[in-house]
């Protein structure tokens, strides 16, 4: 596998800047400063103070004489001077200098870078591949009340469908531009030519052709009436495309028919062929060797039933049955009626031994979620999925509960590979928790019929 990853790388990136950067200094610088100091002295002044005293002196006159003596006391008084005193005083100034350095800053830038890698993968990886044979097609007859009466076709295409042309008889209308026929008779068979489409029997041609012989599904001859002829083709998205065409048909009652029955006696295939037996006498011969053992391999088969001795006095069998499903080994007898206008029949019969090819083609099957569960789950739907292989053809997927009730049936082009369920029954109406039986049953362009089962679990739907 192929990864387109995206890495974020960091990528550092130097960057050259120049930052102005405050740095402090501290710088000692030396002032002078000059500071009055009062400094106290003591300075001895002497200072005259007279004092009186009185002194008595005696006499012979006895009188009494004061006389006036000064004596000089020193005192000594505070004077404040006045002293200029330098003083070298050293004080830190800071200085505040702008410098100018250059720095590489780291810068971490995120580059997101798209690096290619191949890397080895364990997980499938799942590729949408359109299938060779997208479409699957399904032809139908219906009466006037609407009822089916024959399955012509049902198989894978190419393309989507475009023009349908109708005739009858031995050539088959291939031009577009020529109108389509409306009528029929049971003595010539209808030819539905597609243009355009392919199918895996008809992978390179340039259109498909597609027949009706007038015989129901019941193995009988359609009686004269309206019919109305339906074209359903199914896409890959599970788009549904629709045409319908209205035929008369006539009964004519000349032909040849085959009718091929089991060990138990039940009728799996009839042919007929509209044609003249008026003159015809019965020589029956199966297969080429006439051996009385027919060999059904995988693929394609033309088993020649010869009932006269004219060059074109057989019927061709592919080895299906009615359902277009290859029969399985065992004891067949083959039964072979001439019946003219007249009403004159003639019958022969044989038995034979059909050893059928056994063919396992469908791969795994699968359903997600299972078990499911409401709550965990964010829509209600279920995928049933399979392995188609390299087969086309058709898948019927259906869903039973434990007693076997049917709950919902899906049909799907084998090689789409998946479908979803929205957990509703054929009412719409949702289904209750509990187990549930899924069949799948795929039928190839071959007939080969492959089935399996699975079992599944729903929890708190309700």
């Amino acid at each position: 596998t192929y990864t387109d990853t995206r890495t974020v790388t960091p990528t550092v990136t130097e960057t050259s800047m120049y930052t102005a950067t405050i740095t402090n200094t501290d710088t000692p610088t030396f002032t002078v400063t000059f500071t009055s100091t009062d400094t106290p002295t003591f300075t001895a002044t002497k200072t005259m103070t007279p004092t009186f005293t009185d002194t008595p002196i005696n006499s012979p006159t006895d009188t009494n004489t004061f006389t006036p003596t000064y004596t000089a006391t020193p005192t000594y008084t505070a004077t404040p001077t006045s002293t200029d005193t330098k003083t070298p005083t050293q004080t830190d100034t800071p200085t505040f200098t702008q410098t100018y350095t250059p720095t590489f800053t780291p810068t971490f830038t995120d580059t997101p870078t798209f690096t290619e890698t191949w890397t080895n993968s364990a997980t499938p990886t799942i590729t949408m591949t359109m299938p060779p044979f997208p479409y699957l097609i399904t032809i139908g007859v219906y009466n006037e009340a609407g009822e089916l009466v024959r399955t012509i076709a049902r198989s894978a295409t190419s393309g989507p469908m475009g023009q349908i042309l109708l005739s009858t008889g031995a050539t088959v209308n291939i031009d577009p531009s020529k109108p389509n026929i409306d009528s029929m008779t049971s003595e010539s068979p209808l030819n539905i030519y597609m243009p355009g489409i392919n199918t895996p029997e008809n992978p390179a041609g340039t259109g498909t052709l597609f027949n009706w012989n007038s015989i129901t599904d019941a193995n009988q001859t359609a009686g004269s009436g309206i019919y109305y002829i339906k074209f359903e083709q199914l896409d890959q998205y599970g788009h549904t495309n629709v045409v319908i065409k209205e035929i008369s048909m006539m009964s004519v009652q000349q032909y040849v028919e085959v009718s091929i029955f089991n060990s138990a006696g039940e009728l799996v295939r009839t042919i007929r062929d509209y044609k003249d037996v008026s003159n015809t006498s019965i020589s029956l011969k199966v297969g080429n060797n006439n051996t009385g053992m027919v060999v059904i391999e995988k693929g394609s088969n033309n088993i020649n039933i010869t009932y006269g001795t004219g060059l074109t006095d057989y019927v061709s069998w592919n080895g299906l049955n009615d359902q277009g499903i290859a029969v399985s080994s065992g004891n067949y007898e083959v039964q072979v009626n001439l019946v003219t206008n007249e009403g004159k029949q003639t019958v022969a019969s044989k038995t034979i031994i059909v050893l059928s090819e056994n063919s396992k083609y469908m791969g795994d099957v699968g359903i997600w979620p299972n078990p499911y569960v409401a709550k965990a789950s964010v829509t209600k739907q279920v995928k049933f999925v399979w392995n188609p292989g390299t087969e086309d053809g058709w898948m019927n997927v259906t869903v039973y509960t434990i007693a076997g009730e049917k709950v919902r049936s899906f049909n799907a082009a084998l090689q789409s590979g998946s479908l979803t369920w929205d957990l509703k029954t054929n009412d719409n109406s949702l289904v209750g928790n509990g187990y549930y039986v899924v069949v799948y049953e795929s039928q190839n362009t071959s007939g080969r019929l492959d089935r399996k089962t699975l079992k599944m679990a729903i929890l708190g739907n309700k």
